[in-house]
């Protein structure tokens, strides 16, 4: 019977993790990080044992990991001290003779962003795929590159098998306990307010990608059987996969956005604004190109066929507005 912590149990992303993983290993014993005491009953009634902390309980974050078979981290691509306290756990796991254990962390497609931020296509970019040499590629100084480099210098040591999933835009309601929303319409939202409508960086002929969430977790589902059948024979380079299915250019997710925002009274026109890089700040992000190839996701086995992030704008919207 394996042994898991889970951090990220009361988010959009785990929660479905957990719900999913509770039907595939019904008789797993998975503890999940849960920092607000009102969340408990549901997390339990998931399936899973609350542990009372945050992400500064460095020393409960250690301590959990070190009990752990396998850890998965689906709240945060940043926090080098939070990914250090989690190897610590592991590290002193291995030490214990109770076998190798496995870290599946979430990262995020912004480290292979262009750096652009104007708004324009070109052709010319390079397209990044999961594989070995395009990996090796990522450094400290890329987006969530200050965890994801080390992460996989880590894996390199042998004391823990270390699994990297590298999301896009997740979108689609989610299954977990407590939060169900994307948080990816709350940054166009927070940028409309401001703007006075829904916004896209220059011409917007940038591409962005998405995932459907319920694809999202079955890649999640793939690579944690691989972590828990045992050591892996593949270099940690190749543990890590890219879950993107769906591209668009940024113009037509705010075109398509503005309609939908408008419709529920939150933006007081439908009709989409062009900005400057300058104006949008740090969502200027959403100005660069993300041209992405899955092709060791695939090859492990996923097969995405969620809904298309058109199909699905609506009811995200509409439920995050309802939740505001």
């Amino acid at each position: 019977m394996s042994a898991i912590f889970l951090i990220g149990a009361t988010g959009y992303i785990g929660g479905a993790i957990l719900v999913e993983l509770k039907k595939v290993y019904p008789d797993a014993n998975i503890n999940a990080l849960v920092r607000s005491p009102s969340h408990n009953d549901a997390i339990r009634a998931a399936g899973a044992q609350p542990i009372q902390g945050s992400f500064d309980n460095l020393d409960i974050i250690e301590e959990q990991a070190s009990k752990a078979d396998l850890v998965i981290n689906a709240a945060d691509s940043d926090t080098v001290e939070l990914m250090n306290a989690i190897l610590r756990g592991l590290k002193k796991r291995k030490e214990s003779g109770a076998g190798t254990p496995s870290y599946v962390h979430t990262s995020g497609a912004a480290v292979f962003l262009d750096g652009g931020n104007t708004g324009k296509y070109d052709k010319e970019l390079k397209v990044w795929t999961d594989r070995e040499e395009d990996i090796k590629l990522i450094t400290p100084k890329m987006l969530h590159g200050q965890v994801d480099a080390p992460l996989l210098k880590a894996g390199e040591e042998g004391y823990a098998s270390t699994y990297i999933i590298c999301p896009t835009g997740v979108h689609g309601i989610g299954k977990g306990p407590v939060g169900k929303v994307t948080v990816v319409y709350k940054y166009f939202l927070g940028a409309a307010a401001g703007a006075g409508a829904v916004t896209h960086v220059g011409e917007g002929s940038n591409i962005m990608n998405f995932v459907h969430i319920d694809d999202l977790v079955s890649l999640y589902i793939k690579v944690i059987r691989l972590a828990l059948a045992g050591p892996p024979t593949t270099s940690p380079y190749e543990r890590y996969f890219i879950a993107s299915v769906e591209d668009s250019t940024a113009r037509e997710f705010a075109n398509a956005c503005a309609k939908v925002f408008h419709a529920t009274g939150k933006v007081p026109t439908a009709i989409p604004k062009s900005i400057t890089a300058e104006e949008a700040g740090m969502l200027a992000l959403f100005g660069s190109n993300s041209l992405l190839n899955p092709v060791r996701a695939r090859e492990i086995g996923w097969e995405p066929n969620g809904a298309s992030v058109y199909d699905t704008m609506d009811a995200d919207i509409k439920t995050l507005v309802a939740s505001m």
